[in-house]
């Protein structure tokens, strides 16, 4: 293909490659979405005239759109090696497949190599999407994708990356050094995947016990996590998807003295229950479970003081049932802590005692 070739095809056909690399872009992250895949993130790119023009002369290309498949580029970056394989099927049912051209570079490598690892499809949208007009005129034309894990992108770039040395050809020493590294890379993939099984196996052998075969089971975020959806489903609570302070809550439990289950449960009265379905709205994780312990305890919950600077209306309207409201008092600054005369989401120190007065008892630091 000469120069003057190379020039009409930028001019007429690359601006149709930049809209196919936005529309397929776009397509592949709704259907994995629609199909419950996770990945990490997806990068787009459409080759520049500068790079169709120096590859087209480097490999003496005769017919870019069939030849240089990758004018149209996108990426998928997804976190373990499993969820590649899925990206796969999907992208074998979503697109018209060249299987020609395309590959999964861990089978070239062989058994007894290790190194740059993905699997490449090139595409099109295919027949069925030709008869849809906004696709009508860009159906036919092939986009490559890449799929990787993050270890697996991070060792490509490595490698690929001149100003990191790790490409080309290596003295024999530092290859095989590097070659060693590398499947320290594959191990790690192949371990997190093995692990992210083993937690998927586990949460699904406790969604299945009964409550009662659970009582001697330890609390960890997964265990918990079933709790919640177990007591929302026989009292009729809804509790927050927010997780990120369970961790928090299983430290507090844990220094209460609660280590299974059935000593969570056991601190759950109808008293708490009632209270918690007066509450509007979700009712938080992390804010029910000190509930439980300051219902329970209150002196020894607050034994060692803790991060967290006022008492939700919530809360405080539960300790009041129990504890009366100026015993209450008398209790918090007992701790050095001194609840406000009103009932706002706060608590009041003396000045010469620090105190966090930035969250209540609902939220990650607070009680």
């Amino acid at each position: 293909m000469d120069d003057d070739e190379t020039t009409i095809f930028i001019n007429s056909l690359l601006p149709q490659y930049e809209r196919l690399t936005r529309v397929a872009s776009s397509l592949i992250e709704s259907i994995l979405t629609h199909h419950g895949v996770p990945f990490l993130n997806i990068t787009a790119r459409t080759k520049t005239p500068e790079t169709v023009r120096e590859k087209a002369n480097r490999k003496s290309y005769s017919n870019i759109p069939s030849q240089m498949t990758d004018l149209s580029g996108i990426r998928v970056i997804t976190f373990l090696d499993s969820q590649v394989h899925q990206i796969s099927q999907v992208m074998s049912t979503a697109f018209e497949i060249d299987s020609d051209n395309s590959l999964d570079r861990s089978q070239i490598l062989g058994n007894d190599r290790v190194g740059y690892r993905s699997i490449h499809f090139v595409c099109s949208l295919g027949n069925q999407r030709k008869n849809i007009l906004e696709y009508k005129d860009i159906a036919s034309l092939k986009f490559e994708v890449q799929i990787r894990t993050v270890l697996q992108h991070a060792w490509a770039e490595l490698t690929h990356d001149r100003s990191y040395k790790f490409g080309g050809s290596l003295p024999a020493d530092i290859q095989r050094r590097l070659n060693l590294y590398a499947g320290m890379l594959e191990i790690a993939d192949t371990a997190f995947d093995e692990i992210a099984k083993s937690i998927d196996q586990y949460r699904a052998q406790l969604h299945n016990k009964e409550r009662s075969s659970l009582q001697l089971e330890a609390i960890n975020s997964i265990s918990l996590d079933e709790f919640f959806a177990k007591i929302a489903d026989q009292y009729n609570l809804r509790f927050s998807t927010e997780t990120k302070d369970d961790a928090v809550g299983i430290n507090e439990l844990t220094r209460f003295g609660v280590e299974t289950l059935g000593d969570l449960e056991a601190l759950i009265t109808g008293d708490v229950i009632d209270n918690e379905k007066e509450s509007v709205g979700t009712v938080s994780r992390i804010g029910f479970l000190r509930r439980l312990m300051m219902y329970n305890n209150i002196e020894k919950y607050l034994e060692g003081g803790r991060s967290w600077g006022g008492l939700s209306a919530i809360s405080r309207r539960l300790l009041a049932k129990k504890y009366g409201e100026e015993n209450l008092q008398g209790i918090f600054a007992k701790s050095g802590r001194y609840l406000s005369a009103t009932k706002r989401r706060r608590l009041i120190k003396p000045p010469s005692i620090a105190v966090d007065k930035s969250n209540a008892v609902d939220s990650p630091a607070a009680g």
